[in-house]
This record gives structure tokens, sequence and C-alpha cells, in this order.
């Protein structure tokens, strides 16, 4: 009789044992669900009919996308391609600047106006064309070879004609007339910006996530994507984050659909437009690929501008390319991100990466390079080696960066990654 009461006693143990687990692990996933609504909040219900103009819900919305209105994407006129335009001020009025690409041409007869807004009220303004060839991309050789332009259309001082708001390009044909929309420059400085180049390999959601996560932490709070096939159910998450203004400042994604297959012009033209739509609103503007990680040694990029003079222009950097396809450094834990994980490197010559003095760039359009020395930031770049050496350097792990395993980016995004799957 006491065999089975031992028995029994064992039963009930086990089973308690296991009803304790699936307890905590129901409670864990309802605490990542509580925690998840908590976070993002939910909207106040009203039963007021009173529509209530907020403008300070009006500025946070417009803060969120500080370098996207108006939007831009390449639009074909005749033989070349235009993607956005931007005004400029002068003493005897101003001037419209619109990136533009194509074959070599002189532009002809090419006519212009300005238009203007001023309450209800539109004008528009005849222009003086001219355009400008871009001097980088005259490396470009071959009869067919492609150029980047800057069309330009300069009008006159007027007190009367209001805030432009775009600028129509007229052809010789007449008959294939571009409108294309001015950016509204940021009013408030925002701090580093970071530029990203358009992924063409098909990176994760989560190696995204990583990778905002880090250059968070590194001090950079707003983001120009330009999109060519990013997956869009990763917006409305970063979206939600960017509202809350703690962790993102802005989030702007850009159409780009870029329409030759020349990837110096494209980097060029990326460049450009980067560069234009941060000008007076940033000093420091890092544009990268998804892949390519800044690594400052003092944990700040804004640290950079103290090492370099006023007037350079272009940042470049010693940059590692480190083998995705080789195992996990040692050290490192399998919940890491891929840039923490990955250790075996190879070194490449300096690239060009962050861009300083916007006010110099805009007037020249010239390269002026400055190597930052190693001491006081590399830059490392992810991707599959093919060429392996014998033996790649065992660069050591990042031991100052290891915190963004819980950066709380990345966090959110992991307890959404579970709350998706259970309500699905």
């Amino acid at each position: 009789m006491r065999k089975y009461q031992q028995l029994l006693l064992l039963i009930v143990s086990f089973f308690c044992f296991f009803s304790f687990l699936f307890y905590r692990h129901e409670y864990l996933k309802l605490k990542s669900v509580l925690f998840y609504l908590n976070f993002f909040g939910r909207p106040p219900i009203s039963n007021s009919s009173c529509i209530v103009f907020r403008s300070d819900f009006k500025e946070s919305q417009v803060h969120k996308y500080n370098f996207l209105e108006p939007r831009s994407s390449w639009t074909k006129i005749e033989n070349h391609y235009i993607y956005s335009s931007f005004w400029e001020d002068t003493e005897d009025g101003g001037y419209v600047r619109t990136l533009a690409i194509g074959p070599i041409s002189s532009f002809s007869n090419y006519k212009c106006r300005v238009w203007f807004e001023e309450g209800d009220i539109i004008k528009s303004a005849p222009g003086t064309f001219k355009y400008d060839l871009d001097a980088q991309s005259k490396t470009n050789k071959g009869k067919n070879s492609l150029r980047k332009y800057f069309l330009k259309c300069h009008v006159k001082n007027n007190p009367d004609r209001g805030a432009p708001y775009g600028v129509l390009w007229v052809t010789p044909s007449n008959l294939d007339n571009v409108f294309s929309p001015l950016f509204i420059k940021p009013k408030a400085f925002v701090g580093p910006v970071i530029c990203v180049k358009p992924d063409y390999s098909g990176y994760s959601k989560t190696n995204i996530i990583e990778f905002i996560s880090f250059y968070s932490k590194i001090g950079v709070s707003n983001f120009i994507i330009y999109d060519a096939g990013i997956q869009h159910s990763l917006f409305p998450f970063l979206e939600s984050v960017t509202s809350r203004g703690d962790i993102l400042q802005s989030f702007s994604v850009l159409s780009w659909n870029f329409p030759e297959k020349d990837s110096k012009l494209e980097s060029l033209s990326i460049k450009d437009d980067c560069s234009s739509r941060t000008f007076g609103a940033s000093k420091l503007v890092g544009i990268v690929s998804w892949n390519e990680y800044i690594i400052p040694t003092r944990g700040n990029i804004s640290t950079l501008t103290r090492n370099a003079a006023a007037n350079l222009i272009n940042l470049s950097f010693n940059t590692w390319l480190c083998c995705t396809n080789f195992p996990d450094d040692k050290l490192s834990l399998r919940s890491w991100p891929l840039f923490l994980r990955k250790t075996r490197c190879i070194q490449e010559s300096p690239q060009e990466t962050v861009l300083i003095n916007l006010k110099s760039y805009i007037k020249v359009r010239q390269s002026m390079n400055y190597e930052m020395p190693s001491k006081i930031v590399t830059k490392r770049r992810y991707d599959t080696c093919i060429m392996l050496p014998a033996k790649p350097l065992e660069t050591p792990v990042l031991s100052n960066f290891t915190d963004v395993a819980s950066h709380q980016l990345l966090l959110l995004w992991k307890t959404h990654l579970n709350t998706s799957a259970i309500f699905n």
C-alpha cells in the first residue's frame, strides 16, 4: 500500500511541476503582449463630435518625416530622367536645382517656370534655364555613357510672389513637359543623419532592426531610406516607434526606382540627393549600405566632427570586410546581432562614407577627402567572402557595443514578432 502512495505522490509532483512550467510560459507570453501594448499605447476614445485642430500633433507628424515630403520618383523627360528638386535663395531672387541623369546633352531650347503659393493663390514666373554637368560623372567613358546633371531655373526677386513650391520643365517639343515639386527643408537642426542605399540582396527585417539599433546606440536618430524592395510589413512597426520620439526622431522612406544600370552613377545620385535634403539640418551625414557599420572608438558618431578641419567635405575610413560565411566568434552569444558575432575580417581600401560641412559641398560639388585614423573610427562591412585568404584576421568582438543586443528597439521588435505569432 505504501508503494502505491509513493507512486501517486510522484505522479502528482510531476503534474504540478509541468503545470508550473506551462503557467510560467503563458505568463511570459502575456507579459510580452502587455509590455508591447503599454509601449505603443492606444488612442483615447472620445464621444465628442467636435473636431479640434491640434498644432502640436501636426508638428509631431511632420517631424516624423523630416526628409520625405514631397515624395520623389524618377520621371522621364525626353531622353533624361529627373528625381528631386530643391530651392536655393540668392541675393537677387533664387533658383531651383533638379537632379537629372541621362546621355550627353546641351539641353537646347529648354525653358522653365517656377510656381509660387500664397494662401489659396498660386502664381508662376518664367525663369532663366541653365544646367551644370557634374564633373564626377565625366569619368564614364563611351559613346553611350551617362552623365549626372543639375537643371537650374533662376527667377528674380519679387516680394508679392509667395513661397516656391514647384518647377515646370518645358521641353522644345512642349510634349514631354514635367512638373517637379520642391523639397521643403527642415527648419530645425536634427543632428546626425544616416542615408541608406537601396537593398538589392534581400536583407531580413531583423537585420534591418539590428542596423537601426546600432546607429541609434552611437547617436543617430534620423534615417533616410532609399527603398528598392524592402519588406514593407516592417514600416508600420518603425512608424509606431518613431511616433514616440524617444528612440527614432525621423524615418523617411524614399522610393528609388533608379532607371539605369550604372552603380557609380547611382551612388553619385544618392550622395547628391541625400546632401541636398539634409543641408541646413545636419552637419554630419553618413551614406552607407545596410551591411555597413561605422565604428567610432569613443562610442558616439558626433565625435568625428571634432577630429577634422571645418572645411573638409568627405571622410573615408579604414574598412574591413567581415565574412558572414565564417563561423561565429567563440566568445559571442547566439542571441547577439550579426555584426557582433562575425569577427573573421579582411582589410579593404578606405571608402568614403561621411559628408561634413554640407554648405561647402552644395557650393563647390567636389570631393575633398580626409582619411580618418583607425584609432578614432573604422568601418565594417558584413558580406559573404568569395576569395578567402589563407587566414583572415581575427578582429576582437566589439565589446563596447554588446549592449546593442538589449537595445530597446531590438527588444520591441522581438516582442512584436512574438505578439504577431500569438495573434496569428
